[in-house]
């Protein structure tokens, strides 16, 4: 490996201990633990990618763009081959040049004006008040100069104090918008930049050198005619230098008159591929290749960082408003966050997922997975990628360094050392281990948290000794640990709370208590399952967290705790694990989700759901002061360094108002209209368009509307971002839009208001005549509407008595029908929990009333939440579905195979018990018989469902004997036992 790979590698967790969860922010490590190649003096920050977002036009343009810029609303504007295409977001426009030819420069003024440059045409953007767009020619006023030669692709426009420059190859055109005044100058050898810097405008004269503008001449720059190649870019730098560069093999440096080459990082490219570049909002340098990728270079030259955007060239780059940078290629346009807060390092770049830990040993970082180990290298150009490693070819769960040639590995079913890039088994039994934790007060003990309970290891020199698992009735999986004393842990479970174990010096197991729901629980509750973390932070507080919320130990008893507001923040029962950063921040995150404690000790969620990549599994911190989130399918660093930096919220922005008319046609009215515009009631057709030019996230935009004077209340958040009228009565109306990004910042606009006038004969002229008109007719007709009204009454009161059975009726269908649909699971049309519980009590009562036997199956789906992440919601219900009609199907079988051998036998129940477990009751059955029906079952799915296997545990009760289970809850109980020992068995088997 290169050295620069174990330099910047440095940045992997250098502060961590191991790579389990801590037991115990801020204790020291103990000495089995310590990394002695360890450089504590070079700790940069890990970084992977920045989040790209791609926007494909869905309108027909040519297939070639040059450049990119955006106005100060947020709207995008691109050179292409057919003209000058615009996206707000929403939508694309394709404005034609008035020659039909391409656009090849832009450049906006600090007044925002778009200046355009095409083919033998340049000018500025006016838009009218509708918000339409015309380009004014600034070309003609050159005519005579020109003579009728023709001076093709205008390349480059430059923004100067004193005016605009529009520059092709042998033409340089001046226009100065406050005076219009123009200038013009020819130059045979060809012009090369054009850049106003530090009080002066600067010009390439090929062959000749850089000249200065002085009155309407040009002054050279002594020792500047040693560049002899066209140089097309010139950006500032931080020390008020020009970088320049173009065809020439040399990057330049103009400081003030003196001209020499610039020293460029390692992993700069040639200049020559350098298609497009800008300077962003924190000074370093964008630029864009041939080669699809974008670098970014630091305000001092010292560092080059590039990641590849796509598989063609990328022609333009522009600094984005408020924050990161645009590209654009041929097909598509790009946003990238830069500085980003979140950086990316996906599986695509070599790893193998679902991705589990971070681990770091001997300066080189190690990400854990189902797939295997994998060390993250970097390459020159700071592209980090994903290696495999000779050892962690099987499934890894973690990784514990012992010195700079030997670590502890576990496995999917073993404990592993790793010694010189070779495993070796420890011991032969399957120990399913997970988890190391280094204690804090033996320097060589290590609790091992394996799936089967827990294990300690005493580690004396090479060799590892290994307890027997503590005493537990069931087997239990330990996910996290505080260790509060020598003799003392607390241990979290993912489905069994939490457990209190003391130890005697020796290290063997004196008692273990489990904090079941009740009076045992010392206070602690539990969700609908009891998962527990467990979390000894710096300051010494012991939290718990379950499903119920987080509970504080105050030396007696756990006592909830609202957290600063943490608990309402969850959703439903989500169980929050945590994570303290070196510094003493507190994290906290769910599969999903993930908070931070802020100084003032509030919580703000994070929004990384747009770019998170699958579930989180793990958060630990590297030595730069960077959060690492370990997601199934890549790597998330956060940089406190970037919060700074984050993107300004986007605007909402009307984009067109029109009317249409009663023959059809449209008219185009003004965005912001002086007066109030009134509309014929027969010609009330409007349409509202409108935009949010916000680029962080594809089909993330949000828009509510309410026509006040029709629509009582705004609209529910949808992607719609145009709404059309027809047909208002008269009246008085406004315009109400709001609009929501990707972090939900919600902006909005001023109302638009209008008026619907009333037609002709409902005006007050008209009115006055029709009142004296109706007057007569009203008194005329009172008598008919009593007389009416009194027929009326009375056939009402005919019909009362009938219609109010017949709504009896009805009220009495509906309540049947919804009883039976409490019943039903309403994804898999079985039925549900609830049914269950009913069904569950009475046939346990018919059974113990006639002394028959009752069988129960619980059928779990092996790795849902693994397929749920990895296919998505939909997939995951649509398996449930098919899961479901294959129980049912087996179980449909088994009872007409009872029923054919024994007359009055009782029919088999199945039933969704929650998430992806069922659960079946089989009254009357054999043991043999019901194990029987659970292989079918398991068989059936795994040979007709080739992405899904089950786990089936199996109870039952022969109550013409003595029988341990005298209760349904025992039962069920039991059946569940044996469920958690096919688990543990491998999965995919039948237990009872």
């Amino acid at each position: 490996m290169p050295a620069i790979t174990l330099r910047y590698i440095l940045a992997l967790c250098a502060s961590l201990i191991a790579l389990s969860i801590g037991a115990g922010a801020g204790a020291a490590p103990p000495a089995i633990t310590v990394d002695v190649n360890v450089d504590s003096k070079v700790k940069p920050a890990l970084i992977g990618n920045p989040p790209i977002e791609k926007f494909t036009p869905n309108i027909e343009v040519d297939s070639q763009n040059f450049c990119i810029t955006q106005d100060a609303r947020g709207v995008i504007f691109i050179c292409n081959g057919g003209g000058l295409i615009e996206f707000d977001g929403e939508r694309w426009k394709l404005h034609k040049m008035v020659n039909r030819d391409l656009v090849r420069s832009l450049a906006t003024d600090a007044n925002d004006n778009l200046y355009v440059g095409g083919y033998n045409l340049f000018g500025v953007l006016r838009r009218d008040a509708a918000g339409g767009a015309t380009l004014e020619d600034y070309s003609w006023r050159f005519k005579a100069q020109l003579a009728g030669r023709e001076f093709a692709d205008v390349w480059d426009i430059e923004i100067a104090p004193e005016g605009i420059y529009f520059k092709s190859l042998q033409d340089l055109f001046f226009i100065d918008p406050k005076t219009n005044a123009a200038k013009h100058w020819y130059y045979e050898g060809k012009f090369g930049f054009v850049r106003h810097h530090q009080g002066r405008t600067i010009a390439q004269f090929r062959g000749e050198g850089f000249k200065v503008r002085v009155a309407d001449n040009w002054q050279l720059i002594a020792g500047t005619d040693v560049v002899k190649q066209p140089l097309f870019h010139a950006l500032p730098l931080a020390d008020n230098a020009l970088l320049l560069f173009g065809k020439d093999a040399n990057w330049w440096r103009l400081s003030g008159d003196v001209l020499t080459i610039a020293a460029m990082p390692q992993g700069t490219p040639q200049p020559s591929t350098i298609l497009g570049a800008t300077v962003l909002a924190d000074g370093s340098l964008a630029l864009a290749s041939s080669e699809g990728k974008v670098f970014s270079i630091d305000n001092q030259l010292k560092k080059t960082r590039a990641f590849r955007v796509e598989a063609g060239a990328i022609s333009g780059v522009s600094k984005e408003r408020g924050g990161g940078f645009l590209a654009v290629a041929d097909l598509a346009i790009y946003r990238v966050a830069w500085p980003a807060q979140w950086s990316i390092l996906g599986i695509e770049q070599g790893g193998g997922g679902p991705l589990l830990r971070l681990a770091k040993w001997n300066n080189k970082g190690y990400v854990l997975s189902e797939a295997g180990s994998f060390e993250v290298i970097e390459n020159v150009d700071g592209q980090l990628s994903f290696a495999a490693v000779p050892w962690g070819k099987n499934p890894t769960y973690a990784l514990l360094p012992l010195s700079p040639t030997r670590a502890l590995l576990s496995t999917a079913h073993k404990l592993m050392v790793v010694e010189n890039n070779v495993t070796t088994e420890i011991a032969s039994d399957l120990l399913y281990p997970r988890s190391f934790w280094p204690s804090r007060f033996h320097p060589n003990r290590v609790y091992l948290g394996t799936e089967l309970g827990l294990r300690i290891l005493d580690i004396s020199g090479s060799t590892v000794g290994i307890s027997a698992a503590i005493p537990n009735p069931i087997p239990v999986h330990f996910n996290s640990i505080a260790e509060l004393s020598k003799n003392e842990i607390w241990l979290g479970t993912e489905r069994h709370g939490i457990w209190r174990v003391r130890l005697a010096d020796d290290g063997k197991v004196d008692t273990v208590n489990e904090l079941k729901a009740g009076k045992e629980s010392l206070g602690l509750k539990y969700g609908q399952y009891p998962s527990a973390e467990i979390k000894l932070l710096a300051d010494g507080t012991l939290l718990a967290s379950t499903g119920a919320g987080i509970f504080i130990w105050d030396g007696k008893q756990f006592v909830a705790n609202p957290f600063n507001g943490l608990v309402a923040m969850r959703a439903g029962d989500e169980t929050l694990r945590f994570a303290q950063a070196p510094d003493g921040i507190l994290w906290a995150y769910s599969n999903l989700r993930l908070w931070k404690q802020e100084a003032n000790k509030n919580w703000v969620q994070q929004e990384i759901q747009n770019i998170r990549k699958g579930s989180i599994n793990d958060v630990t911190f590297d030595a730069a002061g960077s959060t690492i989130l370990v997601n199934s399918h890549g790597l998330m660093m956060h940089h406190p360094a970037a919060v700074g930096q984050l993107k300004k919220p986007a605007q909402l922005l009307l984009r067109a108002v029109t009317q249409t008319l009663s023959d059809g046609k449209t008219v185009a009215l003004s965005l912001n209209p002086t007066q109030v515009p009134q509309f014929e009631i027969a010609e009330s057709g409007l349409r509202f368009e409108f935009a949010l030019p916000d680029y962080s996230k594809e089909g993330s935009r949000r828009y509510q509307g309410r026509l006040v004077g029709d629509e009582p209340a705004l609209s529910e958040w949808a992607s719609a971002s145009a709404y059309s009228y027809s047909a208002l009565p008269a009246g008085e109306y406004s315009m109400q839009l709001r609009a929501k990004e990707a972090e939900g910042n919600i902006t909005e606009i001023p109302a638009y208001p209008f008026e619907i006038l009333p037609p002709w004969y409902r005006r007050a002229w008209a009115l006055a005549l029709w009142l004296a008109l109706t007057t007569a007719a009203i008194m005329a007709l009172v008598i008919e509407i009593v007389r009416r009204r009194t027929l009326a009454l009375e056939r009402r009161n005919q019909n009362l008595e009938s219609k109010v059975a017949a709504r009896t009726s009805e009220l009495e269908i509906a309540n049947a029908r919804l009883e039976a649909l409490a019943h039903i699971d309403g994804l898999t049309g079985i039925p549900n929990r609830r049914h269950f519980d009913v069904y569950l009590a009475q046939a346990w009562a018919i059974t113990q009333q006639k002394s028959q036997p009752i069988a129960l199956l619980i059928v779990d789906v092996d790795h849902f939440k693994q397929y749920n992440d990895h296919h998505g919601h939909q997939k995951g219900d649509e398996l449930l579905c098919q899961i479901a009609a294959c129980l049912n199907e087996c179980l449909a079988s088994y009872t007409s195979t009872m029923q054919a051998s024994a007359a009055g036998a009782a029919i088999g129940f199945l039933a969704r018990y929650g998430g992806e477990e069922f659960v079946a009751v089989l009254p009357n059955a054999t043991l043999a018989t019901a194990k029987k029906l659970a292989e079918t079952m398991r068989s059936a799915i795994a040979e007709h469902l080739t992405h899904a296997t089950v786990s089936v545990g199996v109870s039952h009760v022969q109550t013409e004997t003595t029988n341990t289970v005298v209760t349904a809850e025992q039962l069920f109980s039991e059946a569940d036992n044996a469920l958690y020992a096919a688990k543990a068995a491998g999965r995919n088997c039948v237990r009872g």
